[in-house]
């Protein structure tokens, strides 16, 4: 009789006996292996497509086994598991305070701090797209305007002579010095230093000006009178002048010199009495009426 496997039964053909009788042994073999194979209800192996286990699976290295009750409370757990991360995912998404600290640079975006952009803003409708040129424009616009801003505000100095008349000696010319600032938007007088000038600040950009200068004499008798006015400009260009002259001066009398002229920081403007009637001095009263104003009126 012939032996058999160990585990499944399969017959085993007696080398060089079980004469014509191998053929009933491998027949019987292979139907009892087809069985074992079998993919159905009948099967004693699980496909890798997958199927039911009828029996516990124990795990290696002493592990209890787990069954269908075990799977499924692990399927229940998982549910829950999956709700808990659910539930936390819709909480991240209502958060607005950048929990990840995401920056603007990670999600190629420009802080609100600003930036360089690398590509062109295009505007909504028919406007052409902002490119860097166009921004340049607009600074370079914005610049000019910040450079000439004092274009609308008033720049300008007032001066009077409000204490000790000015005695002006015939044939002899005098600067006029002024004691009083009724107004200096800019710092163009010094009482200390030259009182008798006024100096366009320096840092200012070449400007128009308007240069007004006027005095009050004091009376005098009947002897002829005459005299001249300058306003000059750097000690040396006279810019206006006027010439006065009066037969029997009895009393007091006004004069005013008015031009406009272009000037630059660092100018400075004075006025100068020449006295060359009679008597022998010209007194220039210390009044309100004696004044030198610088007005800027417009850039150029």
């Amino acid at each position: 009789m012939a032996l058999q496997t160990p585990i499944h039964g399969f017959d085993l053909p007696t080398i060089g006996g079980d004469v014509d009788i191998w053929g009933d042994f491998l027949n019987t073999n292979w139907s009892d292996l087809d069985t074992l194979l079998a993919i159905d209800a009948t099967a004693t192996f699980l496909p890798v497509t997958g199927g039911t286990m009828t029996g516990q699976i124990t795990l290696v290295g002493g592990g209890s086994g787990f069954d269908a009750v075990t799977v499924d409370e692990a399927d229940a757990a998982a549910s829950v598991a999956a709700g808990i991360v659910q539930a936390n995912l819709d909480t991240h998404e209502g958060l607005t305070d950048n929990p990840h600290s995401v920056t603007a640079a990670q999600t190629l975006a420009l802080p609100l701090a600003g930036g360089t952009m690398t590509g062109q803003i295009v505007l909504p409708g028919s406007g052409s797209g902002l490119e860097s040129a166009t921004v340049d424009d607009v600074d370079a616009v914005a610049s000019d305007l910040a450079a000439h801003e004092a274009d609308v505000s008033f720049s300008g100095v007032r001066l009077t002579r409000i204490t000790t008349p000015i005695v002006v000696s015939r044939g002899v010319a005098k600067l006029i010095e002024f004691n009083n600032e009724d107004y200096d938007t800019d710092n163009y007088h010094d009482s200390g230093v030259n009182p008798e000038r006024i100096t366009i600040p320096a840092g200012t950009p070449d400007a128009i000006y308007k240069i007004t200068a006027a005095y009050l004499t004091e009376q005098y008798g009947p002897d002829p009178s005459s005299w001249s006015s300058n306003i000059a400009v750097n000690s040396g260009g006279i810019i206006a002048y006027s010439f006065n002259e009066f037969t029997g001066l009895t009393s007091s009398k006004g004069v005013s010199i008015t031009t406009t002229i272009e000037l630059s920081a660092g100018d400075f403007l004075t006025l100068e009495v020449l006295y060359t009637g009679t008597p022998v001095t010209l007194d220039i009263s210390a009044n309100p009426l004696t004044f030198f104003t610088v007005e800027r009126v417009g850039f150029l």
